[in-house]
C-alpha cells in the first residue's frame, strides 16, 4: 500500500501542486488518487515521483515483502530499458513469493523477455507470454497488453507471418485505447515503437504514420526520448520509400534518428541511420564535432 498522507505532506512541504507534481510523469487525478490512498501507481511512477519530492519508494510503501519486491522489479525495468538482459536475470533470480497478479505479470514479462533476447528462442517466449495472458485479474494490464504485443513480435521474427502477428498487434491498439498510458510511458512507446514497425512491414503507410505522430507527441508530453531514435528512423524510411528516394523531408527525420540514437547510445538505430546518412553523402564524421 502506499502511504498517501506522506506523499501529501511532502508534495506541499515543497510547495509543488498536484498538477506541478504530475508534469511529465502522470496526470493530476492520479496524484490526488494516491494522496486519497485510492490507487496504487506502477514502480516506473512511484519512483519518478519520488524522485522528484527528494524521497525514496521505500518511504511510502507500507509492507516489507511489497517494497522488496516493487524495488527488484523497478530495477529490472531499468535494466530492460537498457538492454542488459543478464543482469536483468540475475536480479530476477533473486524474487520470491511473488502473489499479486500484477506483480507477477511484471515478472514474467520481463524473465520471458529477456530469455528471448539472449537465446532467440520463439517458441518458448510464445508460451511465456501466453502464460502472462492468463493470469487472473490481468486482463488489462499494462503486462497483458505488451504479452500481446511481444506475441505478434514472436511470430515475425520466428517466420515473418504477418497474418498471426496482426492478430496479435490488432488486439494491442484497442488494449491500449481503454488503458491509461500516461501510467506507464515506456511501455507506452515501447508498444508504439513495435506497432509502427509492424504496420510498416505490412505495408500499411497510413497507419505508420499516424502511429509515429502520435507516439512522437506522447514522448514530448513526457519529456523523454526513449525510442524517439527508432520512430524517426521509420519516419524517415517511410518517406524514402513513398517518394522512391532520399527527399529533403526524409533526410530531415533521418537526421533527426541520428541524433537521437546518438544521445542514446543505441547502436542499432546509429548503425542504419549512419549507412543511410552515407547515401546521401552526409558526413556523420563531421557531424557532433565540438569545436576546438
Amino acid at each position: 500500500m502506499i502511504d498517501g498522507e506522506k506523499l501529501r505532506k511532502k508534495r506541499v512541504e515543497l510547495g509543488f501542486s498536484q498538477t506541478e507534481l504530475a508534469a511529465g510523469i502522470t496526470t493530476q487525478a492520479t496524484i490526488s488518487s494516491l494522496e486519497r490512498n485510492a490507487s496504487v501507481p506502477s514502480s516506473d511512477i512511484l519512483m519518478r515521483i519520488t524522485t522528484r519530492l527528494g524521497m525514496k519508494p521505500t518511504e511510502v510503501i507500507s509492507g516489507d515483502s511489497n517494497v522488496a519486491i516493487e524495488q527488484q522489479l523497478s530495477e529490472a525495468d531499468r535494466l530492460s530499458m537498457n538492454y542488459q538482459y543478464e543482469k536483468l536475470l540475475e536480479v530476477l533470480d533473486d524474487m520470491e513469493n511473488i502473489a499479486e497478479p500484477e506483480q507477477q505479470a511484471h515478472y514474467l514479462f520481463l524473465k520471458t523477455n529477456a530469455q528471448m533476447w539472449l537465446t532467440k528462442n520463439f517458441d518458448d517466449a510464445i508460451f511465456g507470454y501466453s502464460r502472462i495472458l492468463q493470469l487472473p485479474d490481468t486482463r488489462m494490464s499494462i503486462y497483458s497488453i505488451v504479452a500481446t504485443c511481444e506475441l505478434g513480435v514472436c511470430y515475425i521474427n520466428k517466420n515473418n507471418d504477418l497474418e498471426k502477428a496482426g492478430y496479435y498487434f490488432d488486439q494491442v491498439e484497442t488494449m491500449m485505447v481503454q488503458t491509461d498510458l500516461d501510467e506507464y510511458p515506456f511501455w507506452a512507446l515501447f508498444l508504439y515503437a513495435n506497432l509502427s514497425k509492424y504496420y510498416s512491414s505490412d505495408k500499411k503507410d497510413d497507419k505508420v504514420f499516424k502511429i509515429l505522430d502520435t507516439a512522437i507527441k506522447f514522448a514530448q508530453k513526457h519529456h523523454t526520448t526513449y525510442f524517439l531514435d527508432q520512430y524517426y528512423y521509420l519516419y524517415a524510411a517511410e518517406i524514402k520509400n513513398q517518394a522512391g528516394k532520399w527527399t529533403e523531408s526524409a533526410s530531415l527525420y533521418l537526421l533527426q534518428a541520428y541524433t537521437f540514437a546518438k544521445f542514446n547510445s543505441d547502436d542499432v538505430a546509429l548503425s542504419k541511420a549512419e549507412g543511410y546518412l552515407k547515401e546521401i553523402d552526409i558526413d556523420v564524421s563531421k557531424l557532433f564535432k565540438q569545436d576546438m
